[in-house]
């Protein structure tokens, strides 16, 4: 086992991995915790690869001569191989280390001989076995901000070599057998030290040194870098991250700071995510400042059946359109429909408690009249503050209109910077003050082709459209 290509660790540890890099903040706006049960499970998936991986082994030949008898030893080759039981442990202060023992494997080669006038060739059998390892793996970051592995303090062991003989003379097996068991004993270990040593510092860097740091959404960068050291404990792994979105084009960092995020011993599942409230707000904030939040709302957009209310002229003990709530506008410009233009005049502000999700906004609303059946509006009528306009247009406009289209852009998830051979699965979502906390486990299978190069199905956090609301600080957001 000891021989595994260490590429297959890095994808096993890629969604842990992809998530660093080093600026200082008080809290962080994200927090990743990696259990037990999660290194379990990459080890796991490691493990199946080791058929692989221990192909890449290969022996030198042998030769030698002892008084008049000449030998060699060629074509020894691995012929199969049984995997060790191992486990990835965390080190408190320290990083990862992977163990495994229990490996066995069969080696076959071919032997020849001359002594004398006597020549002839055989074939043998070598059953290696209680074949162990033990690898310690340092996790950081470069000065870039992007994640780094380093091996360390790599140690491997080959229990015992049994060694049967097929043709030739019997008088040969002694001879034979001690230099073939100490060249198998002698020859993998460093063998398999050098390739794991490549596989991590050189083979590993590369695969990290390509993964984002921040993921480019339409006009935002969502930025994932570390606020901190990776915390390691006994019994899981935590990583802190910023968690904020900028402007893509000219990022500034946001003013908000981000609040405590909760703590919890929490371990049933592979890995949890802590979201705080700041990652959505710092969305609002520069959503806010470059005029993102800015909606036309025309009867076009609302169904027929609720496309009155924004007429001039309607009828009724209680008129339940523009014209009837504000009789100026329906005496000036009757049987017209009116235009609203929506934007808002403070970010809005999300709040997470135990109950749930809440979105406080403010803005104004701009009404203008248009004929039936004109391609352009007409006049002007008036501007209002949203918190004073007419409750009922409000609840109209958010929830046939303004939550769909923010449900359009919530349906594609919020972004992991992992790739797309990871899977959530079992998913589970827990509201705290300031934050919601995803439990989930993992599902690994390699080379799954994603339609989007920007955000990989699977390795994003969705939620589920909301069907509408009628309070104004409407909760749109559910995972």
């Amino acid at each position: 086992m000891c021989w595994i290509k260490m590429g297959m660790l890095v994808r096993c540890l890629l969604l842990l991995m992809s998530l660093w890099a080093v600026v200082e903040c008080t809290n962080p706006g994200f927090k990743a915790r990696i259990t037990l049960k999660g290194l379990s499970y990459a080890n796991d998936v490691a493990m199946a690869a080791l058929k692989k991986g221990a192909e890449m082994i290969t022996f030198p030949d042998m030769s030698g001569q002892s008084g008049k008898f000449k030998y060699s030893v060629k074509n020894v080759r691995l012929t199969s191989f049984t995997p060790p039981t191992g486990a990835f442990t965390p080190l408190p202060g320290q990083g990862l280390q992977w163990t495994g023992s229990g490996a066995s494997i069969r080696v076959d080669g071919d032997f020849s001989y001359k002594a004398f006038f006597v020549k002839g060739s055989g074939s043998f059998t070598a059953s290696v076995s209680a074949v162990s390892f033990g690898i310690a793996i340092n996790i950081g970051a470069d000065k870039d901000g992007r994640p780094r592995m380093q091996s360390a303090k790599c140690t491997c062991s080959v229990g015992g070599v049994d060694i049967k003989f097929h043709g030739g003379m019997s008088w040969l097996y002694n001879l034979l057998k001690g230099k073939v068991e100490n060249a198998v004993k002698k020859s993998l270990p460093p063998q398999i030290c050098k390739l794991v040593n490549k596989s991590i510092d050189q083979d590993g860097e590369k695969k990290l040194a390509s993964l984002p740091v921040s993921i480019k959404i339409d006009k935002y960068l969502l930025d994932y870098r570390l606020t901190g050291t990776p915390n390691f404990t006994t019994q899981y792994l935590e990583t802190y991250h910023k968690g904020e979105f900028l402007w893509g084009s000219a990022p500034v960092e946001s003013p908000l700071s981000p609040p405590a995020l909760p703590t919890t011993a929490a371990a049933d599942r592979m890995v949890y995510l802590w979201v705080s409230d700041y990652t959505f707000n710092t969305l609002a904030a520069v959503s806010h400042r470059h005029g993102i939040l800015k909606f036309n709302v025309t009867a076009a957009d609302l169904p027929a059946s609720t496309r009155g209310v924004l007429n001039t002229t309607c009828d009724g003990f209680i008129p339940k359109c523009v014209g009837g709530l504000i009789p100026a506008i329906g005496k000036e410009y009757p049987n017209r429909l009116v235009d609203l233009r929506l934007a808002s005049t403070a970010a809005p502000r999300l709040s997470i408690t135990s109950a749930g999700l809440t979105l406080k906004a403010s803005g104004t609303v701009e009404l203008y009249e248009r004929r039936p059946g004109a391609a352009a509006v007409g006049a002007f009528l008036l501007s209002l503050d949203a918190d004073e306009f007419m409750d009922f247009l409000i609840k109209e406009a958010l929830n046939v209109y303004l939550i769909p289209k923010i449900n359009g852009y919530g349906t594609r998830g919020l972004p992991l910077p992992t790739t797309d051979e990871f899977n959530l699965t079992n998913s589970t979502i827990q509201y705290f003050q300031n934050a919601v906390m995803i439990a989930t486990d993992l599902t690994y299978t390699p080379h799954v082709q994603v339609a989007s190069p920007e955000v990989a199905d699977g390795t994003a956090l969705k939620y589920v459209p909301a069907s509408g609301h009628s309070d104004k600080n409407i909760a749109i957001y559910t995972l």
